[in-house]
């Protein structure tokens, strides 16, 4: 009806201009669904070149024939034995080359935990190398820690539960006859267990070629563990291949104190390693054992603080030593100054002297290929005087085991006789702490005229026992 409006909701809505008509839209969709394309074929390139990179890298090594990745494998594990697992689930050629190998299996470098819980967890697989190992010879390493977990799993353990590992009938009735009670027994029992799967497993001790335990005394270790182990013939077997063995304690001297003693007092005691015709470096740090070795002439390197006169003219007959470091317990000294006789070393090269060294043994050495000497704690002037080897040398090292009995002042005591009776001294080791005191003190002694000038350089290390220099002076 002419004039006449629609109803609203009749009306058609009003055409808005966009500028798109829809050949447009079907032109921005095709180029949307290109780029899509795009990314996907991009993303699968870079799956495929992701893969391509991974067996890149991996095929090298995999196309190694097995003896070549035997040698590589066993460079590695040497080194830090806790590779070995890791090795072992990169491939299945991997795993298998590992059990097919028994010197991939033959280096230990355990650290003995704190929580004495997981000894038991590790003492299966150890000797699950051990077995794997077959008939190569074995280098171990135990390490014991100072400080133990403070929460035991062991107060519902009695006597009657001791595990069932122990070897056999004696060595229970040994720790039954220690009079202990059930708790302190168990940790005795689990603390000594890396010990005595070493020395008790069938022909373990028979390889031994290395053994390297190290100890630093719990506080509940009221008579040591260790002491124990010797003193009820652990290490009582042959040991034919043994060629490096090493006994360190830290920081104290109760270890192995009651093995000692009962043989002081004639009681009977076996005598620790009984055959090692093979060995070659001795280190026995700060303990006192007794020790015999049937070829003294083919050792090589000699670590040892002597319990008693006996230990230390014992010593004496390590003649073609390359490397010594000796000393004799104080209160063991008695009349060690009645055993003066000529100490010669024919191949001795460096020299590491112990405060308890005897006065004599500096005025009596006798050692023509002498370079090096260390003096360990504080060295009285008047046995500086006396020593006969002061002049051939070249080197000369001050350490101390405590660093609160050092002191610049010690030091510039010594400086001026160990510059005037070494005229061949090209270099002188000290702690960092003495940097500032000790170079000024050189070169007043230099300046002044005394010695020989040959001193070209003073080394730094951090601390006493450190090898790492930190720091060069040159004179």
């Amino acid at each position: 009806m002419e004039g006449e409006q629609m109803p609203l909701g009749l009306q058609q809505p009003p055409v808005v201009q966009t500028g798109f008509d829809d050949e447009g839209v079907k032109h921005l969709e095709a180029e949307l669904e290109t780029m899509l394309q795009s990314r996907n074929t991009l993303i699968e390139e870079f799956q495929k070149l992701a893969v391509m990179v991974q067996q890149t890298q991996l095929s090298g090594i995999h196309i190694l024939p097995n003896e070549l990745l035997t040698e590589i494998f066993t460079d590695i594990v040497q080194a830090d034995p806790a590779n070995r697992p890791r090795l072992q689930l990169v491939s299945r050629k991997w795993n298998d080359i590992f059990l097919r190998t028994p010197i991939l299996w033959s280096t230990f470098r355990l650290t003995v935990p704190a929580d004495l819980r997981d000894i038991e967890n590790r003492s299966a697989y150890w000797e699950r190398c051990i077995e794997r190992s077959a008939e190569c010879p074995l280098d171990i390493s135990l390490h014991y820690s100072k400080t133990l977990s403070p929460i035991y799993s062991v107060v519902s353990y009695s006597v009657d539960t001791l595990p069932s590992w122990i070897p056999h009938e004696s060595m229970a009735r040994f720790l039954l006859d220690e009079n202990l009670n059930p708790i302190l027994l168990h940790l005795y029992v689990t603390y000594l267990r890396p010990i005595v799967l070493f020395t008790a497993y069938p022909g373990a001790m028979e390889r031994w070629r290395s053994f390297d335990l190290r100890s630093q005394s719990p506080a509940w270790d009221h008579k040591s563990c260790f002491d124990i182990a010797f003193s009820r013939g652990l290490f009582g077997r042959e040991t034919p291949m043994l060629e490096k063995l090493t006994f360190w304690v830290a920081n104290d001297s109760r270890p192995l104190q009651s093995l000692y003693e009962s043989v002081i007092m004639g009681q009977k005691c076996q005598i620790p390693f009984p055959h090692t015709p093979a060995l070659k470096e001795l280190y026995l740090h700060d303990i006192k054992i007794p020790f015999s070795v049937e070829n003294p002439e083919q050792i090589e390197r000699l670590d040892t603080l002597c319990g008693n006169i006996e230990a230390f003219k014992e010593a004496m007959m390590y003649r073609n030593v390359a490397y010594l470091r000796i000393g004799i317990f104080t209160n063991s000294a008695g009349d060690i100054n009645q055993f003066k006789r000529p100490a010669t070393f024919l191949h001795l090269r460096r020299l590491h002297l112990l405060q308890q060294t005897p006065p004599w043994f500096y005025d009596m050495l006798d050692a023509p290929m002498l370079e090096v000497i260390v003096f360990e704690d504080f060295t009285p002037l008047q046995t500086l005087r006396v020593c006969s080897v002061l002049p051939s040398v070249k080197r000369i090292e001050f350490r101390w085991t405590y660093m609160h009995n050092a002191s610049s002042g010690v030091l510039d005591r010594m400086l001026p006789v160990i510059i005037r009776q070494s005229p061949a001294l090209e270099t002188l080791l000290v702690c960092r702490a003495f940097e500032a005191d000790i170079t000024r003190r050189v070169r007043q002694l230099l300046t002044s005229g005394i010695g020989s000038g040959s001193l070209k350089s003073l080394l730094l290390i951090e601390g006493p026992t450190r090898e790492a220099i930190v720091g060069v002076i040159h004179f």
